[in-house]
């Protein structure tokens, strides 16, 4: 098989979308109220003030919807990696689809995760420019399916792609 399919468990990342938005929400209530909100913090200090307590609330409530929306933005769903073509395809939640060409099975480097052998992260750089990657998972770790993991762990082994030495290993 030439093609793997890969997707991405995302329960870390939308608990991390979803504390974000907790935080909006607690942030919003210091925008909406901030009299009532300043009460709370102890008697002279800066967040008492309910003016700099509305102000500080809407630039931390801007952040976190900024934040948000960046991460729903980047997230990204699932991943093809094609052995033949030596290309990475790689599809996003609102964005289109990116596919990415590499030279060579050279350029590709594997690394599985500690704890999950069946998740990988993915390395793809140029040979002249390795530390530039043009693709790098970035500590996301991608899954297959079960039959996919053992021929996909056959192959990095074949090519030894998880011998690679990785940038961030100096």
């Amino acid at each position: 098989m030439t093609q793997f399919h890969f997707i991405l468990k995302k329960t870390k990342y939308l608990f991390t979308v979803v504390v974000a938005m907790a935080f909006i929400m607690w942030f919003g209530r210091g925008v909406l109220n901030p009299e009532e909100t300043a009460d709370g913090f102890r008697q002279g200090s800066l967040l008492n003030n309910p003016d700099t307590l509305f102000w500080f609330a809407i630039l931390l409530l801007i952040f976190f919807i900024f934040t948000c929306f960046y991460m729903l933005v980047l997230m990204e769903s699932k991943l093809t990696l094609d052995i033949e073509k030596c290309s990475v395809s790689v599809s996003y939640y609102l964005l289109p689809q990116k596919t990415i060409y590499f030279e060579s099975l050279n350029n590709l480097a594997v690394f599985q995760e500690e704890e999950n052998p069946a998740e990988f992260g993915l390395y793809c750089a140029k040979q002249s420019e390795f530390y530039k990657p043009i693709y790098d998972s970035r500590g996301l770790f991608w899954t297959l399916s079960q039959q996919q993991t053992e021929e996909f762990i056959q192959l990095v082994k074949k090519h030894q792609l998880d011998q690679r030495k990785f940038p961030w290993h100096d």
